[in-house]
Parts: C-alpha cells; sequence; structure tokens
C-alpha cells in the first residue's frame, strides 16, 4: 500500500505540470518511447535494405520509472521489408495509477527501406481525462516540408531542412549508421512543431543489470538543441542511453533529468539473444 501511495503522488506531481509547455508528460515519455526502440531493427552498420521480401520483426518490453518508482510500461516492435521501415510501439501507465492519470500513447512510423528518407509518422496519445488526440506527419523529402495533421485536420506546413525525420525514424538512422560516422554528424529530428539537433556521443563503458545478468553496456550521452520553433526543457536536461551489441542491438537503460525528476526505463525482455561481453 505504500508503495502505490508513493506512486500516486508521483503521478500527481507530473500531472499538475502537464499545463507547462514545455514540459509536460507526454513529451518526456515519448522520449524515452523514442530511445526505447535503440533495441530493434539491427546495430549500427547493419540498418541497411534487407534481403528477401520481409525480414522477422523484432519487439521487446519495458518497465518505466519516476524517480525509481514504477509508473508504466511499453512494448515495440520493429518490421523492415524490400521497400520500408516500420517501427510501432505502445505505452501506458501502470493500472494502479490509471485511476490517477492515465497517460497512453501509440505510435508508428514509416520510412523507406534505406531509413534515409522518412514517410510517416502517427502518433495517439490519451493523458488524463482529455480525448484521444491523433497527430500525423507527411513527410514530402523532394520539398523539404512536413503536412501536420492534428485530428485530421491539417494544422501547418512545417519546413525542415533535407534529412529532418521524425522521433522514431531518428533511432532507426541512428542505429544504421557507422558509430564514427554518426560521432561527426548529428541528427534532425522533428516533433511537428519544432525542428531540433540531436547529437549522441559514446562515453564509456559501464556494467548494467539485465534479464540476462550483469554486463558491460556501451554509455551514450545525448545533447538537444531546437534549431525551429520555441525552445524545449529537453534542452536544458540530462539524457542518456546503455546499449549492448549485437544482432539486433540491444537498449538495456535510459534516462532523462528534468529539473523536477527523473523518468527512466529498464528492459525487462526481448526476443534477441544476448550472449556475455
Amino acid at each position: 500500500m505504500a508503495l502505490q501511495q508513493k506512486q500516486e503522488q508521483a503521478i500527481q506531481r507530473i500531472a499538475s505540470r502537464t499545463g507547462q509547455d514545455p514540459p509536460n508528460a507526454r513529451h518526456v515519455l515519448g522520449l524515452l518511447f523514442g530511445l526505447v526502440l535503440f533495441v530493434t531493427c539491427g546495430s549500427p552498420g547493419e540498418g541497411r535494405s534487407p534481403q528477401g521480401t520481409s525480414a522477422p520483426s523484432h519487439s521487446a518490453a519495458y518497465s518505466i520509472l519516476w524517480n525509481g518508482l514504477p509508473a508504466g510500461k511499453a512494448k515495440l516492435q520493429c518490421r523492415r521489408t524490400d521497400h520500408e521501415v516500420l517501427m510501432q510501439l505502445q505505452g501506458e501507465t501502470l493500472a494502479v495509477l490509471n485511476t490517477v492519470y492515465p497517460i497512453k500513447i501509440s505510435a508508428d512510423s514509416r520510412l523507406r527501406a534505406d531509413g534515409a528518407h522518412p514517410l510517416q509518422y502517427k502518433e495517439e496519445t490519451r493523458e488524463g481525462t482529455k480525448k484521444k488526440k491523433t497527430e500525423l506527419l507527411i513527410f514530402a523529402s523532394d520539398q523539404n516540408t512536413v503536412s501536420v495533421f492534428k485530428n485530421g485536420k491539417l494544422r501547418r506546413i512545417l519546413q525542415a531542412p533535407l534529412g529532418t525525420v521524425d522521433p522514431l525514424g531518428a533511432v532507426y538512422r541512428f542505429l544504421s549508421a557507422s558509430e564514427d560516422a554518426f560521432r561527426a554528424s548529428a541528427m534532425l529530428v522533428t516533433d511537428g512543431k519544432r525542428v531540433f539537433e540531436v547529437r549522441m556521443t559514446s562515453v564509456g563503458r559501464e556494467p548494467v543489470r539485465t534479464p540476462w545478468g550483469k554486463r558491460d553496456a556501451e554509455m551514450w550521452q545525448a545533447s538537444v538543441r531546437v534549431l525551429a520553433g520555441k525552445p524545449h526543457a529537453l534542452e536544458q536536461s540530462s539524457l542518456h542511453a546503455w546499449t549492448l551489441y549485437g544482432s539486433p542491438a540491444v537498449l538495456v537503460k535510459a534516462t532523462v533529468r528534468l529539473p523536477y525528476g527523473e523518468f527512466s526505463i529498464q528492459i525487462q525482455e526481448s526476443e534477441a539473444h544476448v550472449g556475455a561481453d
């Protein structure tokens, strides 16, 4: 009972901040779900167009924590074919917290098979007692624009530099780039309102607990800068991710530290086989 009360108090504190822009709970959880997708679609150097008509899907499950307390869960899947990459995720708060402030998110991203050209990003979210919101991003790479639809209505046409991708597409691009090339460049990412510059830098290795025991994981530090649009709290946050390399690569942990607390994700299970390092 004491744990449930602590969880409810934590979610109430999050809910009290969701009127701020930025940050809000959806943005932070969305970022974490994006980080989760490091798990899938192959390791760096393997994110090329697959051979054959299709490639088997990969999936993984994660727990979401708020200041160390269990707060939610996420499940994701990635599938590649000759023509495109499809990434899907679903996340929600735990049942014990849904009476306090339920949060659900479902998103999918479609890219061409080479991972270099995003096609479409769709996100459905529900926070608290609010109605479900649907946001759709349609990429026109030949025109350097992104058409943003909200609940079926066109809201804006965003100018975006060539190569800009959605959050999940950015993860695939990270995996498909060589390590040296990735460190030398930055990714451009849009959420439909802003264009971000995102850099991932390897800062060493450290042991991390996983379902397969303790493993020596690579630690990555992320830096985020808004290039177009309003400032965002993520520019002032501390973001880290821990990965194990294999086929596919596996993200075992990620954290986002904000002024009012820390969100984190921890792997619970994965289809990937992870041997001892």
